[in-house]
């Protein structure tokens, strides 16, 4: 079912881009200026940019009001690298991205609401987290379209009206995607770790030039799936180098199976192995991000108001 919202609005006035330095004070948003996609992360230490980093926003009355968080949430988006692509950047299949800080200026942001009723808020965002923790990704989402499209006809029996409705469902689903976007940095901070702590324990159980090899190689996606362990993992039809720690989400034979392939079948060492076996919990962590990502991802589509086609479209989906 199509929602209709309001008319959408510019991310960035002019009066507001030239009022505030971003160096005066973090935190602050970032991109890279080249990628195979969009990247946008926080910037909470007031570091100074070399030129290919841009800083985008920065205090909350330059993007109207909007947390950070959620402005990360919808540039990391697959609608927003739709957009870029599309409509910004319209690059030829395989390019990389090249954007600069007035190229997303020209994203488009969500009608502005923050409505003053932030008991109702809080309860929203409960309630989705509740669901989000428990891992019923389906029933948040029905639960957010269910009030965005309830918001739309309002009730006034409820003594709702069509304005203030709308208001209190943006607003919570403004609220439940910063936290969602708060949850993907502290994972992905997380992540690092046990990457970090992956490395040295490896370069403790296989010392020397073996070491070396697993940490500074890296092999095509489509050299790892002629390797039918590994094939699970990867496209074939890809050219992208992939990294011994990115394997700690696979199964095991794949782990062992791509040491092989850096070092040779001689450095599958049982104390190796082990190095992956320590790694409990790293593959589930993976799954989170990634389940997390397309959470935020679906909520962002209906926050839009996409329907199911448009939908298919921004997926690649589509067909014809």
């Amino acid at each position: 079912m199509a929602r209709s919202i309001p008319q959408l609005r510019p991310l960035v006035s002019k009066e507001l881009a030239n009022r505030t330095s971003p160096f005066e004070a973090p935190p602050k948003i970032v991109v890279r200026e080249t990628s195979e996609r969009i990247t946008a992360a926080l910037d909470q230490q007031q570091f100074y940019l070399l030129s290919t980093l841009y800083s985008v926003y920065y205090r909350a009355d330059y993007v109207g009001g909007e947390s950070l968080y959620f402005l990360l949430a919808l540039l990391n988006s697959r609608l927003c690298q739709f957009y870029m692509d599309n409509l910004v950047f319209n690059l030829s299949s395989g390019a990389f991205i090249k954007a600069r800080a007035n190229h997303y200026a020209r994203f488009p942001l969500p009608p502005q609401q923050h409505a003053d009723v932030r008991p109702r808020r809080d309860l929203d965002v409960l309630q989705f987290t509740s669901l989000n923790e428990r891992g019923q990704y389906s029933a948040v989402l029905e639960e957010v379209e269910a009030q965005l499209l309830t918001s739309d006809l309002g009730s006034a029996s409820q003594g709702v009206s069509d304005a203030s409705g709308t208001r209190v469902a943006f607003d919570s689903a403004h609220d439940f995607l910063s936290y969602l976007a708060e949850q993907m940095i502290a994972m992905h901070k997380e992540k690092q770790g046990r990457v970090a702590a992956f490395w040295d324990d490896l370069a403790a159980a296989a010392p020397g030039t073996i070491s070396e090899a697993l940490r500074s190689k890296g092999k095509h996606e489509r050299s790892l799936a002629a390797e039918p362990a590994c094939r699970p993992y990867v496209d074939a039809e890809s050219g992208s180098t992939r990294t011994l720690d990115e394997s700690l989400a696979w199964e095991r034979a794949a782990f062992e199976a791509f040491v092989g392939l850096l070092a040779g079948r001689g450095a599958v060492t049982a104390p190796l192995s082990r190095v992956y076996d320590k790694r409990t919990g790293y593959k589930a962590l993976v799954t989170r991000i990634q389940e997390t990502d397309d959470l935020i991802d679906q909520i962002v589509y209906r926050l839009y108001g996409l329907t199911e086609e448009e939908i298919a479209v921004v997926e690649g989906r589509a067909s014809g």
